[in-house]
């Protein structure tokens, strides 16, 4: 008996935080301007809506050690 699949369309999708300059970094690498923006209500700005939309993601080593403070 053969079963047949329907076809998911697949979508690549980012979710990153960028400066107005467009640049993800400072100009050493480093993410310490993303911390100094306030956000008082601790607001994940959609990034929890994002994971639960996704099957799969890839992250750099710099990025994890961002998101876990490793």
């Amino acid at each position: 008996m053969t079963q047949t699949r329907k076809k998911k369309n697949k979508k690549n999708s980012i979710f990153i935080a960028t400066s107005l300059d467009g640049y993800i970094t400072d100009k050493n690498g480093g993410l310490d301007w993303l911390h100094s923006i306030p956000n008082p209500d601790n607001d994940d700005m959609g990034f929890v809506e994002f994971n639960n939309d996704i099957d799969a993601a890839c992250y750099g080593t710099n990025n994890i050690r961002n998101l876990y403070w490793i």
